[in-house]
């Protein structure tokens, strides 16, 4: 008998079903619990079901590695990622939080240490404590070319922390009310995969971060250069279009508004092509208004916080 056989959507106990079987396993099966239909086969041997290009299901650090790209194709459309990612594809949380934690740190990190050096470089004065917390705690604060210290983010980066707001409600609230949660029926393992997914823009911004950094260190440097500072200048440092610095003005009606479209249809195509979940449609929606409060709510407190903090700073 198979130890311990769930049903890979809600994760109800089969064992009951096996304890049927007389001769030979049945190549289909169905749940009694969801009525998700199945093949026995991926119970029997999960790894049949993995995909090729799904970094979840990578075996080794490089096959892993190399399926990072392939994974962020398919996300940017949700359509084609979830037509392969049913709910019958084994689940490997670690690796989904690592597809997007590990790129982060590790940007947030290069940029953090970048910043820190030009500082350290055009400052007087020794670097203290609260130059290494700020740049480590600050995800979005950068070098300023103008005073040469650390400024905070401006108002256009609350847009997509708004975002990630609404992707946390919609799902929680799929999650707890006993309304969706009987329509849904899905083993909370499918649920937290799907955040790391739907949060790859958070990449997006730490490599905006880093490539502002390497810019102001461009022009730093470049002007280092020409006032015959005489510093050490680090190899490997090119220049980088200037209109990244313009980047950050399109935050609220460009790219964010944008972005919001995106998640939209990200857990449209959740809920309807991979989950399948009993009346998507209505669920949808109604889990879209309740993330849009919030959503809302987050962005007016993350202002007044902001105008707060400035206003503080200013006086």
């Amino acid at each position: 008998m198979l130890s311990n056989p769930i049903c890979p959507r809600c994760g109800y106990d089969l064992s009951g079903e096996v304890a049927r079987w007389e001769e030979a396993c049945p190549l289909h099966g169905r749940c009694s619990e969801c009525g998700t239909e199945f093949e026995w086969e991926i119970i029997v041997h999960a790894e049949r079901a993995e995909l090729a290009w799904m970094f979840e299901h990578g075996r080794g650090l490089s096959s892993t590695a190399g399926r990072w790209p392939s994974t962020l194709l398919r996300v940017l459309v949700p359509p084609l990622f979830w037509r392969n990612l049913h709910v019958t594809r084994p689940v490997n949380l670690g690796r989904a939080f690592a597809w997007l934690l590990v790129p982060c740190v590790l940007m947030h990190l290069l940029a953090s240490a970048l910043a820190l050096w030009l500082t350290a470089a055009f400052r007087p004065g020794p670097l203290d404590a609260s130059d290494v917390v700020g740049a480590l705690t600050v995800p979005l604060s950068d070098f300023d070319f103008e005073q040469l210290s650390y400024f905070g983010p401006p108002s256009g980066p609350v847009y997509p922390y708004c975002v990630a707001v609404f992707s946390f409600l919609w799902l929680f609230t799929l999650a707890v009310m006993p309304w969706t949660r009987r329509r849904a029926k899905l083993r909370r393992a499918h649920l937290l995969r799907a955040i790391p997914y739907s949060l790859w823009w958070l990449m997006g911004l730490c490599a905006f971060r880093l490539g502002r950094n390497l810019l102001h260190a461009n022009a730093l440097l470049g002007t280092a250069r020409t006032s015959g500072a005489g510093l050490r200048l680090p190899l490997g440092v090119r220049a980088i279009p200037l209109v990244i610095l313009d980047l950050e003005y399109l935050w609220p009606w460009t790219i964010g508004l944008g972005l919001f479209a995106w998640t939209l249809w990200w857990w449209w195509c959740a809920a309807c092509i991979g989950w399948r979940i009993d009346r998507a449609r209505l669920v949808w929606l109604l889990l879209t208004v309740a993330g849009c409060i919030g959503a809302l709510a987050a962005g007016v407190s993350g202002n007044a916080i902001l105008e707060v903090t400035q206003f503080l700073r200013l006086n």
